[in-house]
Formats: structure tokens, C-alpha cells, sequence
């Protein structure tokens, strides 16, 4: 570039820098566009502005009025100390770069690199700052000289807005000032027009000085027509002018009277004519030789109207408290009567005069009555109402009830005096509760009977049904030829179907008393179908249907209820189904119609393409004992009993089911329910095996039963089942044979009737449970028992037995609540955290119960699922080791929760316990993160070591 091409362009740069200077009166606006037009055109990063302000101490400071461009600051004030303000006081312009040692010493707005200031002071106002990162060995002397010029024009042109600035605010503070002096004189005005009363002032001769807006109101004439006109002959009527003249008068010559600073009532008069009545305070001032009176007047035509209502509601409430059927009475303090209305003295015998003054405690109140009433008395003493039922005596010695409702008596001044009651004769509502009260204890004494009834024949019934089904069991386990097979199915159909009956007639009996009750637990909705599909599949197949299940994915957490409940709800309408259903298909489908916070609405649709039901027989299938068609049970049986079961239940859970069907085609059965929202996922579940076939067989094994039963076919039904699991046993005929056996010797599980002769099941477990002597204290009690009653299994829990089982029980079952029983009583001890696993041995590792029993035997299913560890495990095992040596333990923690539910399904239990211990102090905080990492190092290399010996069980399974 030529000398010339520069020196052209620093004078066109000057040029646009003096026009952008002095463009705007705003201080701020002109540093604006002068740093916007100088940072742009030399290629500079920031410029920055800093005037002197003086501070109340008279320290003296520079502070950081204007950036450009704006970003924030990291210091907005200096002292004049500093080393860039002591250079500016003998020097016009300064350039420094970062390159020399006072560098590190200036003002920086932001932190910078490399690069150069260039200062250049404003006069008295201050000091402008310009920073540019491409000039690292400083600003020029010519350019710095160049600029020099503009800035001094800068400086000029913010004096000019500084000193317009300051005018500005003159002017304003003295138009502040001017309109508070306005606002002053104006202010007396606006109190007298707001004022709720009409002033008047007039001077010594009577003549309106002042006149505000509420007299405009109140007398009709505007401030113009009454100014200067004579307060009397305006205001009040002709009548009254002699009368208030001479008072006026007398007032002027003696300063004394009744008309000046009293307040009483006179009689005005409107512009239109019309007199009211008005309540006047007037005041008199002197003032040199002159008088000068003010008039403080109000409306009172509503006062004395309210007060004339006042007066003729009280004779109204005279007269109702007279004439009303309720009683009145009025007492003070000592509770004395003050006054009574005429339906009380009905209501007692008495007259008015009879009562007035009496003491109404000793006139009419027993000893209990009275300490009652006392209580009262306090009470109203303390400005309490109240309610209650008290008995008092009549004249002539009857004793009627009366309900009374009290409340304080109070004078004009809010004081206490007494207490007013209102009484209501309850003498035949009492007789009519009582009359109730004896037909309640009839009622619940006959469904008290009732229930006995049940429970009594609910055993009676399933005790010879526990012994046929028992019985069928066995027999079916001698290979019967297939006829033999025929008559067993028969028998066990029709024993089922008797139990069936037997369960929906004790249901309905819980519904009705209210002893339904309803779990919230967590529950895996797809899991219970499909457990209860599996229920129903060999029906399915035997009538050769087609079956479909559908569960909305929107259903993505475990949902919190009663799985019992909705598992019989479904149960009863997928055996309806299937009853009526000869060929074609059944449906179940679960739909998510609405999900809000913490909560799920879901439909269950259950559809088959059976018989169907016809329109008009729609709304009476829920009801008892009703079905479609007579014909229908005699085809297909059933008591009508399972449908109201069903409604029942789900309507005491806030859902609701309807019925949609047409004859020949099928019916859909669809009921809601709303559900609470567990937020586990189902996919998070954790997979632990349960107690399966083999795992039951062992732990069952050797195990000491005592069999308190009276029953001979029922002693046979259990002792069998101990005998296949393996398992010794005695047996005892009743409660006083079981004390005596469980003095003698200890048990590993009872298994107790309820109902049996000489001492019952719960006493019977109540006196071992109380008996500290007794071995068998904490020995698992379990109750088996044909009653299937509320109050009996209520009973069976208060006397200390830990489980209840309802005849006829499946051996299956039995041994589930003897195992878990056993486990609550002796607990598995949970890991210790601190503490590490001997797994010295890692062929004890190894357990395929789990895998056999879910498959039911499948071998090629277990094989799949051991090929299937051996791929993952050892790429998740590398992984771990890499996350643990990077202490990545959030990503740890997810490949341990991973490979924690396939190390349960292999029986892999001490591998899994270590890694339950890893999870637990991973979570702990803070982190031990060599403990952790020797933990996940001992992890890898005991699984490692069980993977070669999985494989040769791979091979011999």
C-alpha cells in the first residue's frame, strides 16, 4: 500500500469519525456510534470508555461508563493509583502491548491474548481505551497522533451531553417541585370532596364560603349556586329559621351555645323541596374580627330507617319466638331463667310465670344433667356454641329428651351475660332409635347366625370334597386303565364344580358383609395372563379353540393392585367363555385408555364367538342366581353366581363392566380399572429362580411333620404327600393329643386343622405360641381347613399361625407354603457388603434346577441357554475388567446388572451374592474404588473359571 493510499484513508477515517462525534445529545449513543465507526474501520476488538467519579469519602475513581461491543466486564471501577492513570496525568495518549511488564497492571475487560491498549485521556472527564490483538508491538506514534484528534472532539462533544444531561435534570426537579406545590394546594380540595360528609363553611354573616362535593349530593345545589348564599334560608326549612337565627346570633355575641361543637340533629332541605333528617357537628373559628364557621353534615335517613327495622324485626322475632313449635329459653350467668316462649312451656308443663326467675338446673335437670349442663354454662362463657341431647324432667315428673342448641348472650357492649338454648322435643325420635337399635341386634344376630351357618357348612362340604379330590389325585397316580381314567375325570369334574359352588356362595357372603379386602402390590399384568392362560390351555385344546392374547406396550411398568382379584375376575369370565364356546375363538386383550401421573386406566376385553346373549336379558346377567335362558343352565349348568362375583369386585375397585353381545355371533365382556403406576419397568425385573421342582424336593426332604387332623381320609391326603417328598411324620386326632406331642419333642412344620373336637386349631396354636417352655414356640404353624371364612383365617393369624390353606389343597401348594413359611422363620442371611465370597470351589456353582423346571425337562431348551451364557459372558466379563481399571463405575454398574439375573438362572449363587456386594459399593458414597476394583477382579476370575466346567455340563445334561 502507498503512502498515499494511506494517508487517504486515515483522512476518510477521521472524517467519519467526526461525523459519528456529536450526533446525539445521549452521552451513551454518541460513545456508541463513535467506538461502533472506530473499532470497525481499524480493525480493532473492543474500545471502552471510563469517566472520574468522586465518591462521598472524596476518594476520587474512574469507572467504566461505556464497552463496545458489550460483554461483561470483569472490573467496572479503579482508583487513580493505578499505574495507566498515573501515565495519562502528564501525557496526552499512552500505547502499551503485552509484551511490556505493565501489561499484567491495566484494566482488563475481558480476558485478552496478545496484542496492544492505546489510552488516550478525555480532559477532566476521563480516558478512552481501544485494544487490538493485530498490533502486538503497540499503536503507531501517527496513528495514535491521528486519533488524537477525533478523540479530543469526542471529549468535547460529551462535555456538551454531560452539561445537557445535568440541565435536563434542573429542569425536571423544578417541574417536581412545581407540581408538589400544585399537588399541595390542590390537596385540602381533594380531602374535602372525598370526604363521606357534606362541609359547608360560612363566614360571621352566615354567607357559604365553601361548598364540596358530597353537599353537591346531598342538598342538590352545585358549588356556583350556593357560594354567597345564607346558610339557614338555603338549608333548613322556613319553620326552622327563627329558632337557628337566634341561636346563631347568640354564638356571635357570647361565643357559648348549643349549636356550636355539639353534635345533634336537624331537619334539611333539598334543592327539590324535600326535608331528611341530618346529623350536624358545627365549629367556629375567629379570625381577627371576623367568624369563620365550618359544618360537618350526614345523611342519616338509612340510620334511622335501619333503626326502624331493627325495632320492628325485634317485636317480628317476639312474636315467632312466641308462636315457633321449637322451645326458647334464656339464662343468665347462675343460671337463672330470663326468659321462655310459650312452646317451651308445652314441652314442660309449665306456665311463663311458673319459670321466670326459677333456676332452670334445679326446675328440670336430674344430678347428670345438671353436672352436664354446668360443662355447657362454661363453655358459652368462653363465646362457644354448641349442640347436644340432654334429659330434662317434666312437671309432672315425666322425663322427655330434648335436643338443645346453645350460644352466648350477649348485651350492647359484647359483654357475656348468659346463654340462650332452643330446644327440640327428641322423646319420640328416641323411642323410634331404640326401636332400631332392637331390630339392628335382631338382624346382625341373624346374619351372625348366617355366617355360622356357612362357615359350618362351608367345612362340612369341603372335607368330604377334599377327601374325593384327594382321592382322585391318588388313584390317578396307579396308571387307572382309560375307563377307569373316565370315571376319575368325571368324579374330579364334579367335585371341582361342587367347590366352585361352594367358593362363589362364600364370596358373595364376604362381599355383602364388607370383609373384601383389596391389595396394592406390585404386579406384572403379562405375567398373571399368561399364568392364567396356561391354567386354561388343556380346556382350549380339548375343544380344539382358537385362542388370542393381546397386551397394550404401552403397559411398560409393573402396575400396583389386587393380582387375587383381577385373576378371579378373569378367571370366572374366561370360564364363562369357554363354557359357552364350542368352536371358533376366544380373546383376551388389555388396552391402555388414558395414563396420567402415576396412574394407569386400562380395559380388559374378554371375547368369544359363542351362543351369545340376547338384548333384553343383557342387564340381568349380573344379577344372582340369574342367567340368560333356563335352557342354558341345563345345557351347560352353572349357579349365576360367577357373573355377580365379577361385577362386584370390579366395582369395588371404581371400575366398571358392560356386556356387548348378539345371539349366535358371541360376547364381549369389557370392564376398566384404574391401576397405580409402580414405575419399575417390567424389563427391569430382576430374574431369580423360584422354588422349583427339584429345588422343592430337596429342601422338603427329611423334614419332621406333625398332622393335627381329625379326619381320617385328610390324614391319609397328607401323609402321603410327606411320604413322596421324603419327608417323617406323626399325626395327632385333636388340639389336647397336639399340646401333648409338642411337649414332648420338636417339629420342623405343624400343619393344623381349625375345627376339631376337645380343643380347636387356633387354641391349640395359641397355647404352643404362649408357652415359652414348649419347643415348638417358633416352630412354622400352618392352617388347614375346610372353613373358608374371614373370621377363621383372622382368627388362625391372631393365634400366631403363619399361613392358611382352604381344603382341598393341592400337595403343590402345600409344599410352596411350607418352604416359604420355613423361610420367613429362618431367613437367608442377606450379603454383607464388607465382606468378600469363598469361591474356591466353582463347580458348587453350578445348579440347572432352575432351567429344567421352567422347561418342564426340555434339554435342548437348557443347552440353548448355556450357549447362549458362554457367548455373552466373556465379552461382558472383558468389558467389566476395562471399566473398572477406567473407575467408569456408572457403566460398571450397568454390566453387572446385566449379567446379575443369567448368573441366577444357572444357580450361579455365590457369583450372583458377589455381585449384589460389587452393586452395593459401587452405590455407597464416596466410592472405595480399590476395594471395588480387587471385588470385580475376584468376579471375573471365579466366572472364568466356572466357564470350562459349564461347558461339560453343556455336554451332559
Amino acid at each position: 500500500m502507498t503512502d498515499s493510499v494511506k494517508i487517504i484513508q486515515d483522512i476518510s477515517l477521521l472524517y467519519e469519525l467526526s461525523l459519528s462525534v456529536g450526533s446525539s445529545l445521549d452521552p451513551g449513543e454518541n460513545c456508541y456510534h463513535f467506538l461502533n465507526t472506530l473499532i470497525s474501520r481499524k480493525s480493532l476488538n473492543f474500545g471502552a470508555i471510563w469517566l472520574n467519579r468522586t465518591a462521598a469519602d472524596g476518594t476520587t475513581f474512574c469507572d467504566l461508563f461505556y464497552i463496545y461491543p458489550h460483554f461483561r466486564e470483569a472490573q467496572a471501577s479503579v482508583a487513580f493509583s493505578r499505574y495507566i492513570l498515573d501515565e495519562l496525568s502528564s501525557k496526552p495518549y499512552l500505547s502499551i502491548s503485552s509484551q511490556e511488564p505493565h501489561f499484567e497492571e491495566l484494566l482488563h475487560e475481558k480476558k485478552v491474548g496478545k496484542g496492544s491498549y492505546a489510552f488516550f485521556k478525555l480532559g477532566d472527564l476521563g480516558f478512552l481505551k481501544l485494544f487490538a490483538s493485530n498490533r502486538p508491538d503497540g499503536f503507531p506514534e501517527i496513528e495514535m497522533a491521528q486519533l488524537k484528534q477525533v478523540v479530543d472532539k469526542l471529549k468535547t462533544s460529551l462535555d456538551g451531553c454531560f452539561a445537557h444531561v445535568k440541565l435536563l435534570e434542573e429542569t425536571e426537579s423544578r417541574l417536581v417541585a412545581q407540581k408538589a406545590l400544585e399537588e399541595s394546594e390542590n390537596k385540602l380540595r381533594r380531602i374535602i370532596d372525598s370526604s363521606l360528609d357534606a362541609v359547608v363553611s360560612a363566614d360571621g354573616e352566615g354567607n357559604i364560603i365553601e361548598w364540596n362535593a358530597q353537599a353537591e349530593k346531598m342538598f342538590g345545589y352545585s358549588r356556583k349556586e350556593a357560594l354567597g348564599q345564607e346558610f339557614w334560608s338555603l338549608l333548613v326549612p322556613q319553620r326552622h329559621w327563627a329558632i337557628n337565627q337566634s341561636k346563631y346570633q347568640e354564638y356571635l355575641k357570647t361565643t357559648d351555645g348549643t349549636v356550636v361543637n355539639n353534635r345533634f340533629e336537624i331537619k334539611c332541605v333539598r334543592k327539590n323541596g324535600t326535608e331528611f333528617p341530618v346529623e350536624l357537628s358545627l365549629t367556629a373559628e375567629k379570625q381577627d374580627k371576623n367568624t369563620l364557621f365550618i359544618g360537618f353534615g350526614r345523611d342519616i335517613t338509612e340510620q334511622k330507617n335501619a333503626r326502624k327495622a331493627i325495632r320492628e324485626s325485634e317485636e317480628k322475632y317476639r312474636d315467632v319466638l312466641e308462636n315457633m313449635e321449637l322451645g326458647l329459653m334464656e339464662v343468665d350467668l347462675e343460671e337463672n331463667i330470663l326468659r321462655v316462649n310459650n312452646a317451651f312451656c308445652q314441652m314442660l308443663g309449665y306456665s311463663p310465670e311458673e319459670l321466670v326467675g326459677k333456676n332452670a338446673a334445679e326446675t328440670f335437670l336430674n344430678e347428670t344433667s345438671r353436672k352436664y349442663i354446668s360443662q355447657q354454662v362454661e363453655e358459652r362463657e368462653k363465646t362457644l356454641s354448641g349442640v347436644y341431647e340432654i334429659q330434662m324432667r317434666r312437671k309432672d315428673g315425666a322425663l322427655i329428651w330434648g335436643l338443645i342448641s346453645a350460644a352466648p348472650l350477649k348485651n350492647a357492649r359484647g359483654q357475656i351475660i348468659g346463654s340462650i338454648g332452643i330446644q327440640y322435643d327428641l322423646t319420640e325420635r328416641k323411642k323410634l332409635e331404640h326401636e332400631l337399635a332392637e331390630a339392628k341386634l335382631v338382624a346382625d344376630r341373624a346374619r351372625l347366625a348366617e355366617r355360622q351357618f356357612l362357615t359350618h357348612m362351608s367345612h362340612e362340604i369341603r372335607t368330604p370334597i377334599n377327601a374325593v379330590i384327594g382321592m382322585t389325585h391318588l388313584l390317578d397316580a396307579t396308571q387307572p386303565n382309560p375307563t377307569q381314567k373316565e370315571y376319575l375325570n368325571s368324579l374330579r369334574f364334579s367335585a371341582d364344580s361342587l367347590l366352585g359352588i361352594v367358593d362363589n356362595i362364600l364370596d358373595l357372603s364376604k362381599i355383602e358383609a364388607g370383609e373384601i379386602e383389596f391389595e396394592q402390590k406390585p404386579f406384572n399384568l403379562g405375567y398373571l395372563l399368561k399364568s392364567l392362560l396356561h391354567a386354561f390351555k388343556f380346556k382350549i385344546e380339548e375343544k380344539d379353540l382358537q385362542f388370542k392374547e393381546t397386551v397394550d406396550p404401552s403397559i411398560e411398568n409393573l402396575v400396583v393392585g389386587d393380582p387375587t382379584r383381577i385373576n378371579q375376575i378373569l378367571t370366572n369370565l374366561l370360564g364363562n367363555a369357554l363354557k359357552f364356546t364350542e368352536k371358533g375363538l376366544i380373546s383376551l386383550s388389555l388396552k391402555l385408555l388414558s395414563k396420567s401421573e402415576g396412574y394407569y386406566l386400562i380395559e380388559f376385553r374378554v371375547c368369544d364367538t359363542g351362543i351369545g346373549i340376547p338384548a333384553d336379558k343383557q342387564d340381568t346377567i349380573f344379577e344372582y342366581f340369574k342367567q340368560a335362558d333356563v335352557q342354558i343352565n341345563r345345557k351347560f349348568g352353572g349357579t349365576g353366581l360367577g357373573l355377580t362375583i365379577v361385577k362386584q369386585l370390579v366395582e369395588m375397585q371404581g371400575g366398571t363392566i358392560r356386556v356387548e353381545s348378539q345371539p349366535g355371533t358371541g360376547s364381549d365382556f369389557i370392564f376398566t380399572l384404574r391401576f397405580g403406576d409402580s414405575g419399575i419397568p417390567v424389563a427391569d425385573q430382576e430374574l431369580l429362580p423360584e422354588m422349583g421342582q427339584w429345588n422343592s424336593q430337596k429342601l422338603t426332604k427329611g423334614l419332621h411333620f406333625l398332622i393335627v387332623e381329625d379326619n381320617l381320609i385328610n390324614q391319609t391326603l397328607i401323609c402321603k404327600a410327606i411320604q413322596i417328598w421324603e419327608g417323617t411324620f406323626e399325626v395327632a386326632n385333636n388340639g389336647l393329643e397336639a399340646l401333648k406331642r409338642t411337649m414332648e419333642q420338636r417339629f420342623d412344620v405343624i400343619l393344623m386343622d381349625i375345627h376339631m373336637p376337645e380343643l380347636d386349631g387356633c387354641e391349640t396354636a395359641l397355647a404352643i405360641r404362649k408357652d415359652e417352655k414348649n419347643p415348638n414356640k417358633n416352630v412354622p404353624i400352618l392352617a388347614l381347613t375346610a372353613a373358608a371364612m374371614s373370621d377363621d383365617k383372622r382368627r388362625a393369624f391372631e393365634s400366631g399361625m403363619n399361613g392358611f390353606l382352604t381344603k382341598p389343597i393341592s400337595p403343590k401348594a402345600l409344599q410352596e407354603h411350607i418352604l416359604r413359611s420355613i423361610q420367613e422363620i429362618q431367613p437367608i442371611p442377606a450379603p454383607d457388603p464388607g465382606r468378600d465370597i469363598d469361591l474356591a470351589d466353582p463347580a458348587q456353582q453350578i445348579d440347572l434346577s432352575y432351567l429344567l423346571d421352567l422347561s418342564n425337562g426340555d434339554i435342548a431348551f437348557v443347552d440353548n441357554i448355556i450357549d447362549a451364557f458362554l457367548t455373552e459372558t466373556p465379552v461382558a466379563l472383558q468389558n467389566l475388567d476395562i471399566l473398572a481399571k477406567q473407575n467408569s463405575w456408572e457403566q460398571a454398574f450397568n454390566v453387572l446388572h446385566k449379567l446379575k439375573p443369567n448368573l441366577a438362572m444357572l444357580g450361579m449363587k455365590d457369583l450372583h451374592e458377589q455381585v449384589c456386594i460389587i452393586e452395593t459399593s459401587i452405590k455407597n458414597e464416596p466410592i472405595d474404588a480399590d476395594k471395588t476394583a480387587l471385588l470385580v477382579e475376584t468376579l471375573i476370575s471365579k466366572t472364568q473359571a466356572v466357564l470350562p466346567l459349564l461347558k461339560r455340563q453343556n455336554m451332559t445334561v
